[in-house]
């Protein structure tokens, strides 16, 4: 939810500056499409604090307090320095 949040702010933000400056973009700005919710890949957001340090040491990625194991070569990880 977090992510659709930030989309629909960042995509108003860029209509109102599209409305004042059309030559700064492109095309008009365009909400994110996303996939199917049954045969589409889903994004999942996790904080270092919500991984289980212990399997990670061994390349397996378990959410805390989940029956999810998934080995490190199964996902993609993207890490960023300014969490907000």
């Amino acid at each position: 939810m977090m992510i659709l949040d930030k989309n629909w702010k960042n995509f108003l933000a860029a209509n109102e500056v599209y409305k004042h400056n059309q030559l700064k973009f492109k095309s008009r700005p365009r909400l994110t499409r996303y996939k199917n919710k049954i045969t589409g890949i889903n994004i999942v957001v996790y904080t270092t604090q919500a991984i289980s340090k212990r399997q990670l040491k061994k390349g397996i990625i378990n959410p805390s307090k989940t029956g999810i194991y998934l080995k490190t070569f199964e996902i993609m990880t993207a890490v960023r320095a300014n969490c907000r």
